[in-house]
């Protein structure tokens, strides 16, 4: 079994070293359509436009 790491990263730092993102297998099958994706992207448009006490933005 691989061992799953947990961390907190920015966004950028994220998408900058994309080698920390990988995808269960399980949910692998799972398709996003322009919709899911454009949800997430409005999403993280909103908390980065927020200007209260920001909690972290899990995914």
């Amino acid at each position: 079994m691989e061992e799953i790491i947990v961390e907190s990263l920015t966004l950028k730092d994220l998408f900058d070293n994309q080698q920390t993102l990988a995808i269960p297998e399980y949910q692998r099958p799972y398709v996003w359509t322009p919709k899911e994706i454009n949800k997430l992207l409005v999403q993280f448009k909103q908390h980065k436009e927020r200007t209260d006490e920001k909690p972290l933005f899990y995914l």
